[in-house]
């Protein structure tokens, strides 16, 4: 038998008939993903037809995988694999550095995804939605500032840069002032100076020309 060849891409408004399908007979809420459908990848075959997807919810630096749905189960696995290819993209390209799920599967659980401990559920994003309930995640790069002495020092480092940024305007306005000032005080010079000379010119009948008897 032939192996079938998926391909995966962004789901689009011409896949909601497909899509709403899957979501009812997965009894996930129709109405409210209709509205979230750029969310979603699909996987369909070689004559377009989608037999799977799967979506990918972001918010700041975390995203959440939802909503799974097939067409055809026994296709799920790869279709998984496949997405979450595109996944791995979509997650550097917008600097993710967690991921949650729901989904309590091996597939899952083979890529990574644990049971949070207390203090990371905390860092649930509402967006996802309650933290009862089963929750799995998995980092794909540590926070930068993670601790809260790196957060201390990133204030810092923020607040000196803050700091450094206004002195130097305070520098840029000082000058634009004393530009000023010697701008004006050339130009009271030039007039003084003006006002002398012409004051002299006339006083010497500088520029007038000789009478002369011939």
């Amino acid at each position: 038998m032939e192996e079938q060849v998926l391909n995966a891409r962004r789901a689009t408004l011409d896949d909601l008939p497909a899509l709403r399908d899957m979501w009812a007979n997965e009894r996930l809420p129709v109405e409210e993903l209709d509205k979230r459908v750029t969310e979603f990848q699909v996987a369909h075959d070689a004559a377009g037809t989608i037999l799977g997807a799967i979506g990918f919810r972001r918010d700041g630096e975390q995203a959440l995988i939802h909503s799974e749905a097939f067409a055809d189960f026994s296709l799920a696995d790869e279709i998984r694999r496949l997405i979450w290819t595109r996944f791995d993209t979509l997650s550097k390209n917008y600097a993710i550095n967690r991921v949650w799920l729901q989904e309590d599967l091996m597939y899952w659980k083979e890529k990574g995804f644990d049971p949070p401990q207390d203090e990371v559920l905390e860092k649930l994003p509402e967006l996802f939605g309650e933290q009862e309930g089963t929750w799995f995640t998995m980092v794909l790069r540590e926070e930068l500032f993670a601790s809260p002495e790196a957060k201390r020092t990133e204030m810092m480092f923020q607040q000196s840069i803050a700091a450094d940024r206004e002195r130097t305007e305070q520098k840029i306005r000082k000058l634009k002032v004393m530009s000023t000032i010697i701008a004006f005080v050339l130009f009271v010079l030039v007039c003084i100076a003006g006002f002398y000379f012409l004051k002299y010119a006339r006083n010497s009948n500088y520029g007038e020309v000789p009478y002369s008897v011939r």
